[in-house]
C-alpha cells in the first residue's frame, strides 16, 4: 500500500473520492487551482535548476519565461480567468524574485521522489526543492502557492 499527503487528505474529504482515484485510477476533473501551483513549481524547478549551467545570476526575465513556458491551462473556467492567474503568477513570482535573489545559488535537487518503508506500507512524496548547506548539511523546501494553509493530519 502507498500512501501520501494527497490521498489521505482525499480519503479523509471523501472515502468515494479515494476509491475512484486510487483504487480505480480515475484521473479526477482537471482544476484551476492545481494547474495555478503546478505552473509555479514547474518554473521554480527550472529556475533552481542545478543541471542548468550559469556563469551569472539568473534574471526575473528568465523566471517569468520559465513560468510562460510551463504555464498548465487546463481547468480555467475561461480565458479571462485563465489570465487573471497567469498575472497573478507572475505577481507571486516577482515578489519572490525580489525576496530570493540575494544569495541565490542552484539546487542540490528539484522535485525530488523519496518512498518511506513502514512496515507494509510505504509513505511516498515529492520534495520541491533540496539546497545543500554545508557537505553534511541540507535544508528542505516545500513551496506553497495555495492562499489556504493544508489540512492537518491527525486523529
Amino acid at each position: 500500500m502507498y500512501l501520501s499527503y494527497s490521498s489521505i487528505t482525499t480519503y479523509r474529504e471523501c472515502s468515494y473520492r479515494y476509491y475512484l482515484q486510487y483504487i480505480k485510477k480515475i484521473p479526477p476533473k482537471p482544476k484551476s487551482f492545481f494547474s495555478f501551483g503546478a505552473s509555479l513549481h514547474k518554473a521554480l524547478e527550472k529556475f533552481y535548476s542545478p543541471e542548468i549551467k550559469r556563469e551569472k545570476l539568473p534574471s526575473l526575465l528568465e523566471l517569468l519565461t520559465h513560468l510562460k513556458e510551463g504555464w498548465i491551462s487546463e481547468g480555467y473556467s475561461s480565458p479571462q480567468e485563465e489570465e487573471k492567474a497567469l498575472e497573478e503568477s507572475r505577481e507571486i513570482l516577482r515578489e519572490f524574485y525580489r525576496r530570493h535573489i540575494i544569495g541565490w545559488g542552484p539546487a542540490f535537487q528539484v522535485e525530488f521522489d523519496f518512498k518511506v518503508r513502514l512496515d507494509e506500507t510505504s509513505i511516498v512524496g515529492k520534495i520541491d526543492r533540496i539546497d545543500k548547506i554545508t557537505p553534511y548539511e541540507f535544508e528542505i523546501i516545500d513551496y506553497k502557492s495555495s492562499r489556504e494553509f493544508p489540512p492537518v493530519l491527525g486523529p
